[in-house]
């Protein structure tokens, strides 16, 4: 039977999730009610590295979100059509330690460990 690795709780229904296209361990996911959530889950399981409140003029409910491939910029998505770009302060973008100076090959190897230590973790509890 297979079991979840980690369950969070936003406090209201999620909208949209992703996970980063540079880490293996980090996504975002957005709530309804607005509320951006960073989670980096080989650094905390249980707690966001980071919640980002909308701030909007009018009341428009997030349906999705997106990083950008390139750049650390999050898009959120509206249900209006509505777009809000965000972008990730450098502390929510640090390398691992060991990626310093890797190249494509390491980092790819570095991504896998991590996620397989976080596998390991989660089967221990």
């Amino acid at each position: 039977m297979l079991s979840p690795l980690v369950v969070l709780d936003l406090g209201s229904a999620v909208a949209g999730v992703t996970w980063s296209p540079y880490s293996s361990s980090v996504f975002v996911a957005v709530t309804d009610e607005g509320r951006v959530h960073v989670y980096d889950l080989f650094l905390r399981k249980c707690r966001p590295l980071c919640v980002q409140s909308l701030v909007q003029r009018r009341r428009v409910a997030a349906t999705c979100v997106a990083f950008n491939p390139f750049h650390p910029i999050i898009l959120v998505g509206g249900e209006k059509g509505h777009l809000i770009a965000l972008k990730l302060s450098p502390n929510l973008r640090k390398p691992h330690k060991d990626a310093k100076g890797a190249d494509a090959q390491q980092l790819q190897e570095i991504e896998l460990c991590k996620m397989e230590r976080l596998i390991a973790t989660a089967n221990k509890g």
